[in-house]
């Protein structure tokens, strides 16, 4: 015979039952919590990796030269030498570094090699992200080369050059380089579109605009010639970038033909 009053089997079902859904809540309310703070992380992770400093000093470099610097020096041979990364250390507080550097040796030669690690740390040379590969030498935002872009190599673009506003001045790179070297991003990568810089399942990392920032959609840092910076993500279609790389905008090839 059940001697337990009913009230007291359904006052211990409810507080169990209570109980458990406190617990569900306060599960749903952690991850929810987690995958806040990991956005936000992520979101200053990403801000902290926003080019400034290079930027200004290129206009610097533009205001004293006339020009925007070329992608890289030559000899007179024609010979590629010194990247302009290397040209626009006196814009950044780096003077002291530039003045020890010899322009008139290829940037590995025996002197100059001693200047490869670590790159300098400056927004718009290195993501804050990407500290390792810095210490490595390596620098992450480059000119984007062609025949029509900034810099076609060896060749400057005046400000009265572009009538493209949205048109590349620098952009964040997937796969980095040698920040003293005349390397850069050539035009053709662009096709890959925006890529992360992290590799996937053992592939290598694919050369093209990119950034390890891929928890939050994933996108890349570029930097215009009149439109300020932007985060652009990792669904812009390869077209509209080799269009934002392009100096001459669309409606002025047209009206000169």
């Amino acid at each position: 015979m059940d001697t337990t009053p009913p009230n007291q089997t359904s006052k211990g079902f409810g507080y169990r039952g209570c109980f458990f859904i406190f617990l569900a809540l306060s599960g749903i309310a952690f991850a929810l919590l987690f995958l806040a703070v990991r956005e936000a992380r992520e979101a200053a992770r990403r801000m902290a990796c926003c080019p400034d400093m290079v930027p200004i000093a290129l206009d610097n470099y533009h205001d004293i030269h006339g020009s925007f610097p070329p992608a890289y020096t030559t000899d007179a041979e024609g010979n590629p030498l010194h990247s302009w990364r290397v040209l626009i250390l006196p814009y950044i507080e780096q003077k002291e570094l530039y003045d020890k550097i010899r322009l008139d040796e290829p940037w590995d030669s025996p002197h100059n090699s001693q200047f490869h690690k670590p790159a300098p740390n400056v927004h718009g040379l290195t993501c804050q992200s990407r500290e390792k590969e810095r210490l490595d030498g390596l620098a992450h935002y480059q000119m984007v080369i062609g025949p029509d872009t900034i810099s076609d190599g060896p060749g400057s673009t005046k400000y009265s050059d572009i009538t493209n506003e949205e048109s590349f001045l620098i952009v964040e790179t997937s796969v980095g380089v040698p920040w003293m070297s005349p390397q850069d991003l050539p035009q053709s990568a662009l096709a890959h579109g925006v890529v992360s810089s992290r590799p996937s399942r053992g592939k290598p990392v694919v050369q093209g605009i990119g950034s390890p920032h891929w928890q939050s959609g994933g996108g890349a840092w570029v930097r215009f010639t009149g439109a300020g910076a932007r985060f652009l993500g990792k669904d812009t279609p390869p077209e509209t970038l080799l269009e934002y790389s392009r100096i001459q905008s669309l409606e002025k090839e047209d009206d000169e033909e």
